[in-house]
């Protein structure tokens, strides 16, 4: 597994995703509130005294602010399809949280970045219209992991394909230990 010490998958990036779309694009984020309440909030080892920061509150051992914009993949485009949970699990937050912890820059980090839809082709609803569930997202991220952008996404509305026995062995080195909820619902 991809470094089993810090390799949780924050669903604050996916919350980026459950935000009003623009009405000529796909949407993809299959809202369930009570599969969102079954999530286990941040886990204590993020409080600096042992507290459950599970609601939201600012342990005093984490920085004001952070930015880890020197890490985020060059920005993608999810077409007409609703791979958005996808783009914000995959893409995004596993691609930065790999380019951080391996220090990567530039060119690195686009070459290191993790397929979008290696993780919605598998996880969605009915069709390529059809969205995905953060719940089943995070089960398949821990079960499968992510294989590389480069090595799947092309072309980038495929939203049929399926990997071969070589890409999913791929994708298992870079499967998450957990995750968990940043913030409540409210």
């Amino acid at each position: 597994m991809f470094n089993r010490s810090i390799s949780v998958l924050a669903l604050f990036f996916i919350c980026f995703s459950y935000v009003q779309a623009q009405p000529d694009r796909a949407t993809g984020l299959i809202f369930d509130p009570e599969a969102f309440n079954r999530l286990e909030s941040v886990p204590t080892w993020f409080g600096g005294n042992g507290e459950d920061l599970g609601n939201g509150e600012k342990s005093e051992n984490l920085p004001f602010s952070a930015s880890l914009k020197d890490f985020v993949p060059p920005v993608g485009n999810q077409g007409n399809i609703g791979s958005c949970v996808g783009w914000a699990s995959g893409y995004y937050a596993l691609s930065t949280q790999i380019a951080r912890i391996k220090n990567l820059s530039g060119e690195n980090i686009r070459r290191y970045a993790r397929s979008a839809l290696f993780i919605y082709n598998q996880i969605k609803n009915i069709d390529c219209g059809g969205g995905s569930t953060l719940e089943s997202c995070g089960k398949f991220l821990k079960t499968n992991g992510d294989c590389a952008n480069l090595d799947f996404d092309s072309p980038p509305d495929d939203c049929n394909r399926l990997p071969d026995e070589q890409i999913r062995t791929l994708a298992k080195a870079f499967a998450i230990q957990e995750y968990n909820a940043l913030f409540g619902r409210n």
